[in-house]
């Protein structure tokens, strides 16, 4: 009985804070728009993440074990990429950021899905590591700055599950198109959702976070589509 009545408020105090966090975000039009490319990048990084076993067998014709290489170098690449962005970041627009790591992952899934040169894949591999964290650093500096410090924890709650539930849906369906086209084709699409998604932070480019309402109105910054 006990355990049922806990249930019960825990339950509806997580959708009360999960509906005021959507509510916050569909209500700001940064976020909003954020919340977009979140969808286009987890979109993108499931197919590619998925079908990276094809690249190297059919693209490079070399063995499954092969792709533990071509991981290692986009890790380290994220590594090094991270401090790298991390030094600069104060300095740029997250805005600028975000657009630039998806512009870049955009050519460099295009040139994986037609290259069959070993050395070229590798060192776009580790091009588009070293770039990625400006995805992830832009995007939390967003939610950061665009985000009351109320509600930074419910908009990542929002935002966060629309890249992972994203990146889950192409995964499930990466088999099915491998089956219906060709590798080329299904990472130039891949590509082209990466561009959508710096192409929709063109609207918000030059938009400044408001901290001084912020500061004064914790929900009502949300609200009035910044």
């Amino acid at each position: 009985m006990r355990r049922g009545r806990l249930r019960a408020p825990v339950k509806g105090q997580f959708r009360k804070e999960f509906n005021e966090g959507f509510q916050y975000v569909w209500n700001n039009k940064v976020l909003r728009m954020l919340g977009v490319a979140f969808i286009l990048a987890g979109l993108a990084v499931g197919i590619a993440q998925a079908l990276g076993l094809f690249i190297v067998t059919e693209r490079l014709g070399k063995p499954e074990e092969f792709l533990q290489y071509i991981l290692m170098i986009n890790g380290a690449a994220m590594l090094i990429g991270g401090g790298i962005v991390a030094v600069f970041a104060k300095r740029v627009p997250p805005q600028l950021l975000l657009a630039i790591g998806m512009l870049v992952g955009a050519v460099c899934t295009v040139i994986v899905g037609y290259s069959r040169s070993v050395p070229l894949t590798l060192t776009v591999q580790f091009i588009n590591g070293l770039v990625f964290p400006c995805i992830h650093i832009g995007i939390s500096t967003m939610i950061l700055k665009w985000s009351h410090e109320s509600i930074v924890g419910r908009v990542n709650g929002v935002l966060n599950p629309m890249f992972v539930g994203m990146m889950v849906i192409s995964m499930s369906f990466a088999g099915a198109l491998k089956k219906a086209f060709p590798l080329v084709e299904i990472y130039t699409g891949a590509g082209f959702l990466f561009l959508l998604g710096a192409l929709v932070m063109l609207p918000i480019m030059n938009q400044k976070a408001p901290e001084t309402e912020q500061s004064s109105q914790p929900l009502a910054g949300g609200m009035e589509g910044h």
